[in-house]
């Protein structure tokens, strides 16, 4: 929080001062995309980046695009239809311009993950004290479990964060990612 002048520090609403670490596509493990594309969108890779239905629910994000526009984009736009729309329309044109890859790192790098921990670098340390590219199969999961809901993490709610992560990797197991 800066002051009106916005040249003053007021205060830092994170925890940490630490420095945002950004991660690449090419560095994030095959498993936590794996595990978050099965949990929030299975059909990712062959999807436009939008669904049509459920325009009128502005509350409503199906796609790893839609989340992304909603929260980066139009988070300041209160829910409508007609924000409903914008999302459609600009995950889409995000998709088809900048490709599913680059989506989905933009997603796996600015997710709230609860806590502050935006970002799957942030929420590594956070919730297992480790790099992001250092995390097993087992971790991918919870990280993807608590990206879709981040109140349901290990601080907050141990044991239903446990069910969300095995829940996760019978979704990876059913869609074939994992044996």
């Amino acid at each position: 929080l800066y002051d009106r002048t916005g040249q003053n520090l007021l205060a830092v609403l994170a925890p940490g001062d630490g420095t945002r670490v950004y991660a690449l596509f090419s560095e994030l493990p095959q498993t936590l995309i794996n595990a978050t594309v099965a949990l929030a969108q299975p059909n990712f890779w062959s999807s436009p980046g939008y669904v049509v239905n459920g325009w009128q629910d502005a509350t409503w994000h199906p796609t790893l695009a839609q989340q992304l526009v909603s929260n980066l984009l139009l988070g300041d736009q209160a829910a409508s239809p007609l924000r409903g729309i914008h999302e459609r329309i600009l995950a889409g044109q995000v998709t088809a311009r900048y490709g599913r890859l680059q989506v989905l790192e933009w997603y796996l790098n600015s997710a709230d993950y609860g806590h502050y921990a935006y970002g799957a670098e942030a929420a590594a340390q956070f919730y297992l004290g480790k790099s992001v590219t250092q995390i097993n199969l087992g971790e991918a999961a919870l990280l993807a479990a608590i990206s879709q809901q981040p109140t349901i993490n290990p601080i907050d709610a141990p044991q239903q964060a446990e069910q969300n992560r095995l829940q996760v990797l019978r979704d990876m197991l059913n869609q074939g990612l994992i044996t």
